[in-house]
């Protein structure tokens, strides 16, 4: 997940989750969500939020970004 999204974010960190998806079925053909107990790629995200933030926006729909330490700091 840290190689996608490293891949796709923008300069602000955040990354599209559907270029994450199209990353991961690129590279893992065999790759399945529901091997790891979730329904969808975004529960992924949701399980590990202390690791990633997310946010919906209204043109690129779900985006996630890793919690840096500096951004922990911030909160």
């Amino acid at each position: 997940m840290h190689q996608a999204w490293q891949n796709y974010r923008d300069d602000s960190g955040w990354a599209k989750l559907g270029d994450i998806g199209k990353y991961l079925k690129r590279i893992k053909p065999d790759f399945d969500t529901r091997n790891y107990g979730l329904k969808k790629l975004s529960d992924f995200f949701s399980r590990y939020s202390d690791r990633y933030e997310t946010r919906t926006t209204k043109n690129n729909g779900l985006e996630v970004k890793l919690i840096t330490t500096a951004d922990a700091d911030k909160k």
